[in-house]
């Protein structure tokens, strides 16, 4: 029998409204109406996203020196009814064209005061700042309450977050709203070191969470180290990862030692939630009330099953509109249905940046995802690998030695190598206490500055860089 929480039904029905009194009634307002549309028919919700789509067009055409130069030049008519075959003509938003035309972008005579600045990780390159609306930011929190909802998780719940540098005493005010209304402890991402592992898992027995959520691969360590040792089973209801790619290895460990389901999503800052899975874990449900997706193949839309690059439109942010906005991520998309009811389209699980892509000399294209799945987890005695691939032929392997770790075990798994990634594949290792991870506190399992299907040369960082970051001590194959 689940436990009471007065201290989750205080912060819902009282200290939330009170704290967020000038949001409150609108966001909570947007939750309940997408309560409703989330049980919608797939035709009325893509009606209702390709209405609001031609809604941010014709606004950014009017306000964003940007976007009336791009329009003007792929000859779009914003004010007729365009159909999508023509939207898609409007050439995809890059990372670089946000950092160095924000002001273009930003649309002309936007009130200061409505406008919430945000910024990225920067965990790939230099942080992007940007702005979007206040009244999109309300919409973004509902919708994240909404999926929230989803996973059993509602706002008071106590939550253990295991995230980058949180600080939840950064001021008086920033404390005492965690107390009160988001019950949270955090484990810092940036220092997985034994001590404070050790320290968080038996503030977690005191502090009892009723979820744990976090960068998916930084729970999945918490999970390993919980098992190792032999912390009891947290008293946790949900896990809900995010950030990085979830793999079934990582799932089955993770709720094998929570002793609950994983909810897995997907998102970035730019547009906030982007996919998320609901009770049936099908596939994750995309967010089309307020963004539409794409994902695709040399600029054409890619056919259910088939991985493509994806690109999202935000639908909501009148402040500095992201217009096929290119995220720099490779996911599936799919014609199912999910069992659940809800409209909401799903696609499979995103595969990767698409610099994560391994390419052989083959080429063969091999999804960093895949390579964890089918590949390293075969190899228990490797606590944990990173693969970097600085040219066609050749992968690095840093490698955290794991318990087991015998000279056997280490040739089976380089012999596997050609297996896997094809007999003309050259390989180095470098054996390392541990593996840094960025900015942002995400680990990255697989880093390639070899360009892939999904990606131009010139798009990528110079290939000659990467050695001098390398130090192999262990030389295999040549």
């Amino acid at each position: 029998m689940s436990r009471m929480d007065f201290g989750a039904l205080l912060a819902r029905k009282v200290i939330a409204p009170v704290w967020l009194r000038k949001d409150w009634k609108r966001t909570f307002s947007v939750l309940e109406g997408l309560e409703q549309t989330q049980f919608h028919t797939s035709e009325e919700i893509e009606k209702h996203q390709i209405d609001k789509l031609r809604r941010i067009v014709r606004y950014a055409n009017t306000y964003c020196p940007f976007y009336q130069e791009r329009f003007a030049q792929t000859n779009l008519d914003v004010e007729s009814a365009f159909p999508l075959e023509a939207f898609r003509r409007i050439p995809p938003l890059t990372k670089e064209e946000v950092r160095h035309h924000g002001a273009r972008l930003t649309a002309r005579g936007f009130p200061a005061e409505k406008l919430f600045p945000k910024q990225t990780g920067g965990s790939t390159s230099v942080p992007l700042q940007f702005y979007i609306d206040t009244d999109s930011n309300g919409r973004k929190n509902a919708c994240t309450w909404r999926h929230n909802r989803w996973a059993g998780w509602d706002i008071g719940d106590k939550t253990a977050m295991v995230w980058g540098a949180m600080n939840f005493r950064s001021d008086w005010n920033t404390w005492l709203r965690n107390l009160l209304m988001y019950r949270s402890i955090a484990l810092d991402t940036l220092r997985l070191d034994p001590e404070m592992m050790h320290a968080f898992a038996r503030q977690m027995q005191s502090f009892r969470p009723k979820v744990v959520f976090g960068h998916s691969h930084s729970v999945y360590i918490l999970a390993v180290f919980l098992q190792r040792y032999g912390y009891p089973t947290p008293s946790v209801n949900t896990v809900v990862s995010t950030s990085t790619v979830l793999t079934e290895t990582e799932r089955a460990l993770i709720e094998s030692v929570f002793q609950c389901e994983v909810f897995d999503r997907y998102g970035c800052e730019e547009v906030s939630l982007i996919a998320s899975e609901c009770e049936r874990h099908t596939g994750l449900h995309l967010n089309s009330d307020h963004l539409l997706v794409e994902f695709l193949v040399d600029g054409r839309p890619a056919a259910p099953g088939e991985c493509g690059e994806i690109h999202v439109t935000d639908l909501t942010n009148f402040a500095m509109p992201f217009i096929r906005y290119r995220v720099e991520d490779a996911g599936t998309p799919t014609d199912r249905l999910c069992p659940c009811g809800r409209g909401l389209p799903l696609m499979e699980k995103v595969q990767g940046r698409v610099a994560d892509f391994i390419v052989t000399p083959e080429g063969r294209v091999i999804f960093g995802v895949s390579i964890l799945d089918n590949f390293t987890a075969k190899f228990t005695s490797l606590e944990r690998v990173q693969i970097v691939q600085d040219r066609i032929d050749h992968l690095l392997f840093r490698i955290v030695r794991g318990e087991g770790f015998s000279e056997p075990s280490f040739t089976a798994f380089r012999a596997a190598i050609p297996e896997f990634f094809g007999p003309s594949m050259k390989s180095d290792f470098d054996f390392v206490d541990e593996i840094p991870r960025e900015r942002s506190g995400k680990y990255r399992f697989t880093i390639s500055h070899v360009p892939n299907p999904f990606e131009k040369a010139e798009e990528r960082a110079p290939a000659a860089s990467a050695p001098e970051a390398i130090a192999p001590i262990v030389r295999a194959g040549g």
